[in-house]
């Protein structure tokens, strides 16, 4: 039998990942040999299989060490396990490679039993409480082997995510053992040390020599998340209560006091507050951290440690864990404090711009516009500008995503300096800043930043110095432009303004009838609409029949460098029903020879969205395959409703050359945020229905 599409996918995955897949197996045949399967983990062989003192210690069980890194707990365990083991531990074999994995494996998650085992026995010896409660422990746990590869996969991971993994497994690992305390979690926080420690010494690893701060979102959704962990770590308590840990005390509290969903609601609130930058959520998380540091100190027995001179280990054991109780949240109160200016967000949200930073926008295209840049002057931009006011950047917030209109407005040596104080402004704004359709120029500066990069589409250039449409690569265009001339087409090249009522009547209706056709609504954002046309320095080429019918009308936005016109870039482009078979390569063509004749070099024919370079052609930077895998889907997917591939085929009839256009983001987790805003700056005005239709077409 043919296995279905989903399976040969699936079994493709578990090629590439071998050892997490033959772990996985192991795991499932180990719960079914040793039976914790059918009996859970009460069953009468785990002291044959389990790690622990009585097992691997008193009865000289030393093969505990490996079975309790194969054998589930009990069947919901095991089907954690896998999960993980295909998950978790099958990303961390894609970036470690399979023997790395396999022996940082073995080796961290023995080194984990065995070092616990130490500290048990260490702490029996004194009395210590922790340790005489978990001498009886025998423990069965394949996540000891897996967090320690992980771990040691930080370390050659991108440094955001380095932070990422090391601080959400650490952040785990603090909560169980302060709100559970058994031998596994001891054993697990020994082998993520472990596998720590080895990743840090792995060869040829990127070597980060100077530390990568936190963005101001950073440091929100890492402080939110530790005050999510302390609502959800009285819960874990009370679900695994066989264990003995400092915290246990708030557990009891919970337990008490029956308030274990509103607490947990409450600091998940607050939490979300927090990580927004909202001031609620900053004071609810002083306000829940100095009632624990209240509680915990209400409960030493000030009396008793001041009037009895002769205090037993085990009081002085739970002094050190009442102080424990206060001192972390103390920690949190202090750096909520200090960070403060890091974790509220200024209300600096604007809407709109006003006419003095129009004109000052416009001033500054005249210095330093690109191709595209004059998309920046169009309704719904809003606008930042750099020290001295000597460059902007152009932008809109879509639930909390800053998309970019292109580049920054700038000189080139402005440029970087631009870019990354404008991404501290979002930053400080709690926005996560892409910046969209932006040149290869910004590559180095990106690729220097750390961002993430996806190819949008290609802009496409004509150098119109010296061109006279010879040879057979302009066979097309040049049939074109001679069979309109025969047939008494003439080009018109003025602006909105200068039109006459009846043209301006007949272009309304060329687009009215061109939108309609459209199973969708008409595209904004950096494709222009008829809107933009009345502007009285953007151009317009008619072409208009001897009947003084216009067939076909485009519009041309100006560039300047240091008040130079040194380009003319496409924006609209409509034909009329039953116009003439070649006359969008006729007008091109004409808009070509007007270049030509006043000394613009460049004829810009614009962005074809979700392009790629034709076959043959040298990219401009690679990305990573699944984002290219995407850009063609949504590109198939839109072809039957926009037609971009065609208008691309179309471009690539007058020779041009390709410059990719790219979004870049700061954060590759926000990419599908990044997504459906960037949309919805296209679409802004989309129904219901034509929301449904849409969704329908990409599936």
């Amino acid at each position: 039998m043919t296995p279905t599409p989903f399976l040969r996918g699936l079994l493709n995955s578990l090629r590439r990942i071998p050892f997490s897949a033959s772990l996985a197996l192991a795991i499932i045949l180990g719960g079914v040999i040793a039976g914790t399967l059918s009996s859970g983990p009460h069953h009468h062989s785990q002291p044959i299989w389990g790690a622990g003192v009585p097992s691997t210690v008193e009865h000289g069980r030393i093969w505990t060490v490996l079975t309790a890194l194969l054998i589930p707990r009990g069947p919901l365990s095991m089907v954690l396990d896998v999960l993980l083991a295909i998950f978790v531990l099958g990303l961390a074999e894609r970036m470690l490679g399979t023997a790395r994995t396999a022996w940082i494996w073995l080796v961290s998650g023995s080194a984990g039993i065995l070092l616990g085992l130490g500290l048990q026995l260490a702490g029996g010896s004194l009395g210590e409480s922790w340790a005489e409660f978990s001498h009886r422990n025998v423990v069965l746990d394949p996540v000891i082997g897996m967090i320690g590869p992980v771990l040691a996969a930080s370390a050659v991971a991108p440094a955001l995510w380095r932070r990422r993994i090391r601080l959400l497994a650490f952040a785990v690992l603090l909560t169980f053992l302060l709100y559970n305390g058994d031998a596994s979690t001891m054993y697990r926080t020994l082998s993520a040390l472990t596998g720590l420690v080895i990743g840090l010494a792995l060869p040829g690893r990127p070597r980060h020599t100077l530390r990568t701060p936190s963005s101001h979102r950073e440091t929100r959704t890492l402080i939110a998340g530790v005050m999510a962990l302390t609502a959800l770590g009285p819960i874990l308590g009370l679900i695994r209560h066989d264990g003995d840990s400092p915290f246990s005390a708030i557990t009891l509290l919970v337990r008490r006091e029956h308030a274990i969903v509103l607490i947990l609601l409450a600091v998940l609130l607050v939490s979300y507050g927090l990580s927004r930058g909202k001031l609620w959520g900053y004071l609810g998380a002083l306000l829940l951290n100095t009632t624990i540091v209240v509680f915990g100190l209400s409960r030493i027995n000030y009396s008793s440690l001041l009037g009895d001179e002769n205090l037993e280990p085990r009081m002085i054991e739970m002094l050190i864990w009442n102080i424990a109780l206060v001192i972390i949240p103390l920690l949190l109160i202090i750096a909520l404090i200090a960070l403060r200016h890091r974790l509220l967000s200024p209300d600096v949200m604007r809407h709109g711009s006003s006419a003095s930073e129009r004109a000052k926008v416009r001033e500054l295209l005249r210095r330093h516009g690109g191709t595209m840049s004059y998309l920046t002057t169009w309704a719904g931009n809003n606008y930042w500008f750099g020290p001295d006011d000597a460059s902007f950047v152009a932008y809109r917030v879509i639930n909390g995503i800053a998309i970019t209109t292109g580049d920054p407005v700038a000189s080139p040596e402005h440029r970087a300096e631009t870019v990354r104080a404008f991404a501290a402004f979002c930053d400080r704004a709690n926005w996560v800043p892409v910046f969209y359709s932006a040149s290869s120029e910004l590559l180095p500066l990106m690729e220097d930043l750390g961002w993430a990069r996806m190819s949008v589409g290609e802009e496409t250039i004509v150098h119109t110095k010296g061109l006279d449409f010879s040879g057979s690569a302009w066979a097309n265009v040049r049939n074109g432009l001679r069979r309109g001339e025969r047939e008494g087409l003439r080009a018109l090249w003025t602006r909105w303004a200068d039109l006459s009522l009846a043209q301006r009547s007949q272009i309304l209706a060329i687009s009215e009838q061109w939108v309609a056709e459209k199973a969708l609504p008409e595209m904004g954002f950096t494709l222009g609409t008829i809107s933009e046309l009345d502007d009285p320095e953007v151009r317009l080429m008619l072409v208009v029949d001897p009947s003084d019918r216009i067939q076909a009308v485009t519009s041309w936005l100006p560039s300047w460098q240091d008040g130079q016109l040194v380009a003319w870039t496409n924006d609209f482009m409509r034909r009329a029903d039953n116009a003439h078979p070649r006359v969008m390569e006729f007008v091109i063509a004409q808009v070509a020879i007007r270049c030509a004749e006043d000394g613009v070099d460049v004829m810009g024919l614009s962005g074809a969205p979700l392009a790629g370079k034709p076959d043959g052609l040298p990219a401009d930077a690679d990305e990573p395959e699944s984002f290219a895998k995407l850009r063609e889907f949504l590109s198939n997917a839109l072809e039957p409703v926009y037609g971009f591939r065609a208008l691309f085929a179309f471009k690539s009839k007058f020779n041009p050359e390709y410059r990719t256009l790219w979004l870049f983001i700061s954060d590759p987790l926000f990419l599908p945020s990044a997504g459906i805003a960037i949309a919805r700056a296209y679409l802004p005005g989309i129904s219901a229905r034509q929301a449904l239709r849409l969704a329908r077409t990409l599936s």
